[in-house]
């Protein structure tokens, strides 16, 4: 029986850096079945049935009236259906409770952005999916706000906050104490604070979005934040950095048992970060924390281009807000680290892996003063539950990285300071400089000013080894209160665009492309060989490359005519099945 699949020749053409195919799927929506319930902001009246285009209701309000409130729907779920124009909202989107065999749906009927809601903020709501909707101004406050959310789906979705004050956004995307958050094929910009500000969310991902126009941070995923993945995004144009695992948290805002590390278990792939003034990427109190395979540029020009530093813990209101205080002390004596003060910065991280990113800043886009910021221990409070000295630097690996910043005696910023010291075998200054190339092969890129990451053939930095990917044990992890078992392995198979990758290398998101994409037209059993078509040229090409070859796990594969099979056992040539 024939079986079809692309082979992917990696060598002859490169692969486009400005559109993403992640690693990680899309969150399944189902098919139903659905109550429709069609709104026509023009012609709809709040009198109809909703049924149908024809029978459209007037107002986003009264559709979301009609669903059950604090009931979970089973048997059916709902799926309201925007027309084309300007639509009003309710106040306050509260307590509506879909379930993953019968979901709620909101989406643009007539094509993604073509419904256009203000700023809304939703509360308690669960398996809620949000479908090419635009969301714009807020006045101040959020694009979008979701608290206490469970099943969330933002897809194909544009906040738009415009980051003028007063009448811009404080946050594009926030979202607080909640679980199963997925924003995938977005575009959220322009806040006052962050474009994307995630609180206290455990379990999701950020997936091919574009996240940017902010005056702090692109995003950060904090406040007891796990198992999230952020991959194949485009974080650009914002002040203090691109994307942040950790940052600094009120005590009592956390969620239980999730109240030690600002972000645990957080992978950061295929992304392309470029013009922040701070860094490009940082960890502040984070655990079993990745960041690999990213292309950044532009990046750091205030001070350094990558950070790992140390989270902050407060207790916000104290002393005057006794509820706070009494929320904090509970956190605390449940064995979470944070006091019932004002707190301070010294939240640890720990098993924080930078490997094989590309950072690239052109001669007159260096960063300020060093390439790295890795913070020196510090003495959290005794009454904190943390043991002393609390440390950024345990098990820190950056390796495989290719670096190009500022002049070639930049400094690394951990010179002649109590961190990455000689007795660190992972992490020290000749580590650092053995197992990354810093300002020893620059990076030739296709076009930055079109986000187009993807290396120019033939240079020399491509031949810097890269590093494998992390397994966590988790045996470290803390125990007082207990919080589950992360992730013990990061996939880290594909580029952004979906190519496989070879363990060698090389780094950033965007790899050497396929020189043609060839179609198996049948596998023979018998002889355990794929048949393909392949031009003559194409064999010489291979011929010509003895790097290139056909290769799988437990198969061999054929080039030419059936009988006989041309062979091509040469190692080097990665197989993509779609």
């Amino acid at each position: 029986m024939p079986r079809f699949l692309r082979l992917v020749l990696l060598g002859f053409c490169l692969v486009l850096g400005g559109v993403a195919q992640a690693l990680t799927p899309p969150f399944p929506i189902g098919n139903g079945p659905w109550r429709e319930s069609w709104v026509d902001p023009v012609q709809g009246d709040d009198a109809h049935s909703g049924a149908t285009r024809g029978e459209a209701l007037r107002t986003v309000t009264e559709a979301w009236r009609r669903i059950p409130l604090q009931q979970t729907l089973i048997a059916e779920g709902v799926r309201i259906k925007l027309t084309a124009g300007t639509h009003t909202v309710p106040n306050y989107w509260e307590s509506r409770w879909g379930s993953f065999a019968a979901p709620i749906v909101i989406e643009a009927a007539d094509g993604a952005g073509t419904a256009r809601l203000p700023a809304s903020t939703f509360f308690d709501v669960r398996h809620l999916y949000l479908i090419g909707l635009h969301f714009s101004g807020g006045d101040g406050g959020d694009g979008l706000q979701c608290e206490r959310c469970h099943f969330l789906l933002l897809r194909g979705v544009t906040i738009d906050g415009n980051a003028t004050r007063p009448r811009g956004v404080q946050e594009g995307l926030k979202v607080n104490q909640s679980q199963f958050i997925f924003v995938e094929d977005s575009d959220i910009s322009g806040a006052g604070d962050n474009a994307l500000d995630f609180v206290a969310v455990q379990y999701g991902h950020i997936l091919n979005s574009r996240i940017h126009d902010a005056v702090d941070w692109c995003g950060y995923v904090k406040g007891g934040a796990f198992d999230i993945t952020v991959e194949g995004n485009i974080f650009h144009d914002c002040g203090n950095g691109g994307f942040t695992v950790g940052q600094g948290t009120g005590f009592q805002f956390m969620s239980p048992p999730f109240l030690h590390y600002e972000g645990s278990h957080v992978r950061v792939l295929n992304n392309l970060v470029h013009d922040t003034v701070g860094a490009a990427f940082g960890v502040n109190g984070g655990y079993n924390v990745t960041i690999a395979y990213n292309t950044a540029w532009r990046v750091g020009r205030q001070s350094h281009v990558l950070e790992v530093v140390h989270g902050s813990r407060s207790c916000d209101g104290a002393p005057a807000s006794a509820t706070a205080v009494a929320a904090c002390r509970e956190h605390q004596q449940m064995g979470g680290w944070g006091t019932a003060d004002e707190g301070g910065q010294w939240i640890p991280s720990r098993n924080v892996f930078i490997l094989n990113n590309v950072i690239y800043n052109p001669p007159d886009a260096p960063s300020r003063w060093q390439h790295f910021t890795i913070a020196t221990p510090v003495t959290p409070p005794a009454e904190s539950n943390l043991s002393a000295p609390a440390r950024v630097d345990e098990g820190l690996v950056i390796r495989g990285n290719v670096i190009w910043n500022g002049p070639a005696n930049h400094p690394l910023g951990i010179e002649d300071l109590a961190v990455c010291t000689s007795v660190n075998p992972d992490c020290n200054v000749v580590q650092l400089m053995r197992d990354n190339a810093i300002n020893t092969l620059e990076p030739a890129l296709v076009n930055l000013a079109g986000e187009d990451a993807r290396p120019v053939p033939g240079g020399a930095w491509l031949s810097a080894p890269a590093f494998g990917l992390p397994t966590f044990s988790n045996t470290d992890r803390p125990t007082r209160p207990a919080v589950p078992t992360g992730p013990s392995y990061v996939p880290s198979d594909t580029d952004r665009r979906g190519a496989l990758r070879s363990v060698a290398g090389p780094a950033g998101a965007v790899l050497l492309a396929p020189a043609a994409l060839i179609v198996a037209e049948y596998f023979a059993p018998a002889l355990n060989h794929y048949f393909v078509t392949a031009s003559a040229a194409e064999q010489q090409g291979l011929e010509a490359n003895p790097g290139l070859g056909w290769q799988a796990t437990g198969v061999r594969f054929a080039v030419g005519a059936m009988a006989p099979p041309r062979e091509w056992p040469r190692p080097g040539v990665f197989m993509a099945i779609r």
